[in-house]
């Protein structure tokens, strides 16, 4: 299922109980496959393909038939164990936290929170019918083990098509994502629309909170910057620009929450599906936007290569086939999603120190020239938002074209 399943080796032991959960999951499958509407399933047994072992997870890929090494299924085992070691952390008087735009899920409901969201976005889609956009389809939820059931996706992601239109890479496969970029801003306008699932929370939904946010990232930051006047600047900046710009109550919806290219599948028509959400908050549309910009733009690839891995203008076409294909013949509202941007590379600098702060020995000495990398093209991004120089897409506010 793309990039986002990351394979790594097991130990013995751990290759022994992976297998008897492996076991225990194709038993629970076998008596519940019956059930499982939409899927073109006969009587026949079960091939687990692949087991793939993740930070919060184990993947279990499996096909229904015996004869074939394609998988059909995808279960998705919660583990917790680094959310948990969080939450443990949290007890500590002694242990200072990094500012966050929301803290994480708990372990426990982040399974059944994941599933409703993903059958909500697939009752939907599946109803509206559109060409553009496609479904990843979600069976079940493992009452013992809380183990999602999905359907195997054998498309790229978003993010293996932007990694193949580098800048050495021919000029037509550019061109033709600006299409996938378009049909996933319309995706995303879709589900910002769709009503709020039960659990789902409010935040962060005016601009005093966009503003108090922005303030906890600048003082942190400026605590860990050998020259910390030009992010004072920046600051100042931001301030003018929110309450010039940004209502009092900033339009809000259904967030998906980590609107990036590795989540968005796309099929050789350029339908859309993603996956990867909780539905956890209804808060600023303009964070899921900015996600999406932020992840091309400013790339980890991006970044570490100074900017030369893409041509600039390809990422400029990309940005405006998103934009256009969220706002269709709406004004965008370019200086709100400004200022969300430069919230995001802050919250984004804020993680890349504290993590370098937390590591030790020859782990420290590696993340610390990767902070230094990072901190140059955070800087680079931030004075490009924020001054907006002419002839760029983001030099064209709403308030201009009015």
């Amino acid at each position: 299922m793309s990039d986002t399943i990351m394979k790594s080796a097991p130990t013995n032991q751990a290759s022994e109980v992976a297998s008897g959960k492996a076991m225990d999951l194709t038993d629970q499958l076998q008596n519940r496959l019956g059930n499982y509407e939409g899927l073109k399933w006969t009587d026949c047994q079960l091939n687990l393909v692949k087991e793939i072992h993740r930070r919060f997870c184990e993947i279990y890929l499996f096909s229904l038939s015996p004869e074939s090494k394609q998988p059909d299924l995808v279960v998705k085992v919660p583990i917790g164990h680094s959310d948990l070691a969080y939450q443990e952390q949290l007890l500590d008087h002694t242990f200072v936290d990094r500012p966050r735009l929301f803290g994480r899920v708990e372990p426990d409901s982040k399974p059944w929170k994941e599933y409703a969201a993903l059958r909500r976005i697939q009752s939907h889609f599946d109803a509206l019918g559109d060409s553009r956009f496609g479904v990843v389809r979600v069976y079940d939820l493992l009452p013992q083990q809380q183990a999602m059931v999905m359907q195997w996706i054998d498309q790229s992601s978003l993010r293996q098509r932007l990694y193949a239109t580098h800048r050495l890479s021919a000029a037509r496969k550019a061109s033709r994502l600006e299409t996938a970029f378009s049909n996933t801003g319309a995706w995303l306008r879709q589900h910002h629309q769709l009503p709020a699932l039960e659990h789902c929370e409010s935040r962060s939904t005016s601009r005093d909170d966009y503003l108090a946010a922005v303030e906890q990232f600048i003082a942190y930051l400026s605590n860990h910057v050998d020259d910390p006047d030009e992010l004072r600047r920046m600051h100042q900046q931001i301030i003018r620009l929110a309450n010039e710009h940004l209502p009092s109550s900033i339009p809000c919806g259904q967030v998906h929450g980590d609107f990036a290219p590795r989540n968005v599948f796309i099929d050789n028509a350029n339908r859309v599906s993603v996956f990867d959400t909780l539905g956890r908050f209804n808060a600023p549309i303009y964070e899921d936007i900015a996600k999406m910009l932020m992840t091309v733009k400013a790339s980890g690839p991006q970044m570490l290569s100074r900017g030369m891995l893409y041509d600039r203008k390809r990422l400029q076409r990309y940005e405006d086939a998103f934009l256009e294909g969220y706002f269709d013949d709406q004004t965008i509202p370019l200086t709100s999603i400004r200022l969300f941007l430069a919230q995001l590379i802050l919250e984004h600098w804020a993680a890349v120190v504290f993590q370098h702060e937390q590591q030790r020995g020859f782990k420290r000495v590696v993340k610390g020239v990767r902070r230094s990398l990072w901190k140059a093209g955070f800087l680079t991004y931030l004075r490009e938002i924020l001054v907006a120089p002419v002839g760029t897409r983001m030099a064209r506010t709403s308030e201009d074209v009015q």
